[in-house]
């Protein structure tokens, strides 16, 4: 569920979150990985031992021109805009052709729409991926306004929100995951 560079934490069922190294140089996982891992110490540590193959990736490419997987094994990507700070509608459609790319669903989400300022052109964006048939929703974290639609939006997905810095990816995290405490 998490990775910084050879230390991940690996979410087990019956152990919770447990911190770990990867056991080879070559191996290498992302946020969404299936892993085989052991307990590698009495302190709760593990080892991540292999990676299990790939149902999906996102990916992107990196500043020496590669194809670098970001995140594995999810089904839906939930591309986040908001009114503040200003939306930036090219980034949101580079977020959907790469859902398309990937064979993604696709939810575009209006959020902070409780906000003024640019919500009528935000508006305007939403009701265009909705009307070429994208699943679109507007809500807000802090009025809680759309949040149980949303909430729906996810039920036996695995979803990963995306969007520029501070449309309150956090916030909605925080919100959707009860106990989370993401930093917003």
């Amino acid at each position: 569920i998490a990775s910084h560079g050879r230390n991940v934490v690996v979410e087990t069922e019956d152990q919770g979150c447990v911190p770990c190294s990867l056991s080879a140089r070559r191996l290498q996982v992302v946020c969404g990985d299936d892993v085989h891992w052991r307990l590698s110490d009495s302190a709760g540590k593990g080892v991540v031992l292999e990676r299990l193959p790939r149902r999906s990736t996102l990916s992107r490419i990196n500043a020496q021109g590669q194809n670098e997987v970001v995140v594995a094994n999810i089904s839906q990507l939930i591309v986040v805009f908001a009114p503040q700070p200003a939306p930036d509608f090219f980034i949101v459609d580079r977020y959907v052709a790469a859902a398309e790319l990937h064979g993604l669903k696709a939810l575009v989400v209006f959020n902070k729409c409780e906000l003024n300022g640019t919500a009528g052109e935000c508006e305007a964006e939403l009701s265009n991926f909705a009307r070429i048939g994208y699943v679109t929703a507007r809500c807000s974290a802090v009025t809680v306004a759309g949040m149980s639609l949303l909430h729906r939006r996810l039920d036996g997905e695995v979803s990963v929100l995306v969007g520029q810095s501070g449309v309150g990816k956090s916030t909605l995290a925080n919100a959707l995951l009860p106990g989370l405490e993401a930093r917003t």
